[in-house]
């Protein structure tokens, strides 16, 4: 988790997490990365799709999607050219 002068970010789309005003710090593992990882509600679920989907191309713009789009540039390669 990043942690800035003013609080929290969320490792799924680089937002500040609020707790207590509206949001809670929910940790997570992520196959692949050795550091424990935090969101905040909003993202926990689109966290527990991509867990379940086993596919990482759902997540939004962020510091994680970024990692995946890093150690799979083939496959994003492979998207674009699809689209």
């Amino acid at each position: 988790m990043t942690i800035t002068s003013s609080g929290p970010i969320c490792d799924v789309c680089a937002k500040y997490i609020l707790p207590p005003f509206d949001d809670s710090v929910n940790p997570f593992e992520v196959g692949g990365i050795d550091q424990v990882l935090h969101c905040h509600d909003r993202c926990k679920a689109v966290v527990e799709e991509m867990s379940e989907k086993q596919d990482w191309r759902i997540l939004p713009e962020g510091p994680l999607r970024r990692c995946y789009e890093e150690n799979y540039k083939d496959d994003v390669k492979e998207d674009k050219k699809e689209k």
